[in-house]
């Protein structure tokens, strides 16, 4: 491999860290005041005005109370809500082997999940794409010592296909059920950014 082709990938590789980070902080959570000033300005604001423009036109028309009140009703409830787990959407019911699943992933890689999320939660989807930034941070395209040469791309592979292809369906009923163009926008960069990461690992795009 050449040494522009090198930093070409190393550059979406960092890029694709980005948006695993912010995606995963976006959907485990609502954003407190410094997370939407982030949107607007600096860094995070110009690397989103690339990706997803009218989330920045969004965070600052948002406030944060009108976003609180749309995450709790798209994704937490009580009633009437669309929960962001992969067992709900695949088995019907929380836990079982979505959530089981997860766990060898976490071991090799040393990950923590988020205190909330016990072990029973760990196929929340903000979970999964916080797994994923915690990857690619690990191991920055380099690999175990004795560990094949391609052992990070192989590993990521397999945890999309295993863990990130499925929230198409959540992914549409949230857009159509979110009554801000904040969590709309934050829908569609998902629903965005996970086709372009199966198409950079080599996988079949998502359905939908």
């Amino acid at each position: 491999m050449s040494d522009a082709s090198s930093q070409a990938n190393n550059d979406t590789r960092r890029a694709a860290h980005g948006l695993y980070a912010l995606l995963s902080r976006l959907w485990l959570r609502e954003p407190d005041q410094a997370l939407l000033e982030l949107l607007q300005h600096g860094d995070v604001a110009e690397a989103c005005q690339a990706v997803a423009p009218e989330l920045v036109a969004a965070a600052g028309q948002a406030t944060c109370d009108d976003l609180a009140v749309d995450f709790c009703r798209i994704w937490l409830g009580p009633t009437d809500h669309l929960p962001p787990f992969q067992s709900v959407w695949e088995g019907g019911q929380f836990g079982g082997q979505a959530a089981t699943s997860m766990q060898p992933y976490l071991a090799m890689s040393g990950y923590t999940p988020p205190l909330e999320f016990n072990t029973s939660m760990l196929d929340h989807l903000g979970v999964q794409l916080d797994w994923m930034r915690h990857w690619l941070e690990q191991f920055q395209g380099a690999q175990p010592e004795g560990a094949p040469e391609d052992f990070p791309a192989t590993v990521q592979r397999a945890f999309f296909r295993k863990h990130l292809s499925w929230p198409h369906a959540l992914l549409a009923q949230s857009e159509s059920r979110a009554d801000t163009s904040f969590y709309r926008a934050v829908v569609r960069l998902t629903r965005d950014f996970l086709a372009r990461e199966s198409r950079r690992l080599g996988l079949a795009e998502m359905e939908g």
